[in-house]
């Protein structure tokens, strides 16, 4: 089945074809935007996507709304002991601790 001919062509195109509903593209829009924070708590609420009416497992959309401010955290508090962290690796004091 050579892609070359036009019928072929276009069968590829329609199954490659991206399948997504108006909604479903607003949800994605909203989703990058600023507004997110306010769909998310709405669509946690619900249990469901406010637009497109699809159900949400709470579960995990709780651990995609505080799993980036959570990692935001831990990075803060790397950085702001970083210097000991570095000290730490230069200093050779690393190996006298994994050895005790």
């Amino acid at each position: 089945m050579p892609v070359f001919e036009k019928r072929n062509l276009e069968k590829y195109h329609h199954a490659f074809a991206l399948q997504v509903t108006q909604s479903e593209l607003i949800s994605m829009i909203i989703s990058v935007s600023p507004a997110d924070i306010a769909k998310d708590f709405f669509d946690f609420v619900y249990g469901k996507d406010i637009i497109t009416k699809e159900e949400i497992n709470r579960g995990v959309l709780f651990a995609c709304i505080f799993s980036p401010e959570v990692a935001d955290i831990c990075v803060k508090k790397g950085l702001k002991n970083s210097d000991e962290l570095v000290n730490l690796f230069k200093g050779g004091r690393l190996e006298k601790i994994i050895r005790i």
